[in-house]
């Protein structure tokens, strides 16, 4: 096997391993995975496929690389990268502070290179809501309203709020674009106001999520409750 087929065969295990989420963000009341979660199975599967897996740090950007154990010489392995900004951990003092910004950034890179995925809140801010869209299919909230209206100021949030915010994003993508809608450089320098419209935004694009999971789960089971009426009269 050559190295993609080895990291498609991990990320296939790691299905099948039925991850279970032991992060609790209290703030929004939603679970996400933490390293502790995955890194385990990874760390055994790596060995079973023998894939080597190495982090780097440096002051602009993080990189995960992936290297087949078994080839020998130099090769080109396969790299997942990301932008780093130091995280800012009330009562912290600076190593503790980078060392809870690569915990954080490790997650990530993990998570994207073995496929490691939780509800997808990228759409919460497309603002598109189509009216030919599929049964079932999730629609996106709608753009916060009156954005481009002066505010009055409101106080900030706090470096623990901005810290749960973000855990509730749970993607530097949707982060950005969030940042940029509303005219912000940083998470901290949302009101308490803003935090809370994003907070609202998102967990109510998750119960649109879980709605429509369980229509598609009673219609299976409508199907299946047919499909065995079909084989008693038959």
């Amino acid at each position: 096997m050559n190295i993609f087929e080895k990291l498609q065969k991990i990320k296939l295990d790691l299905v099948k391993a039925n991850l279970k989420k032991s992060g609790n963000n209290r703030f929004s009341g939603f679970k996400y995975y933490e390293l502790s979660d995955f890194m385990p199975h990874i760390i055994k599967l790596c060995e079973k496929y023998k894939v080597c897996t190495v982090i780097r740090f440096n002051k602009e950007f993080a990189e995960l690389l992936a290297f087949d154990s078994e080839l020998e010489g130099e090769q080109i392995p396969i790299s997942i990268t990301s932008p780093i900004e130091k995280l800012e951990i009330r009562g912290a003092n600076a190593v503790q502070a980078i060392g809870g910004t690569q915990t954080y950034i490790r997650r990530y890179l993990y998570m994207a290179m073995f496929d490691i995925t939780e509800n997808d809140t990228f759409d919460v801010v497309s603002g598109k809501t189509s009216e030919t869209a599929m049964p079932n299919k999730i629609q996106s909230p709608s753009e916060p309203q009156n954005l481009n209206k002066p505010q009055t100021k409101k106080p900030g949030i706090s470096p623990t709020e901005k810290d749960e915010l973000r855990a509730l994003i749970g993607s530097r993508d949707l982060e950005a674009k969030l940042l940029k809608q509303y005219k912000v450089n940083y998470l901290l320098e949302l009101n308490q106001g803003q935090a809370k419209e994003i907070r609202e935004r998102i967990n109510k694009f998750k119960e649109k999520q879980k709605e429509g999971e369980r229509q598609k789960e009673t219609e299976s089971q409508r199907k299946n409750e047919k499909q065995k009426e079909g084989e008693n009269d038959g």
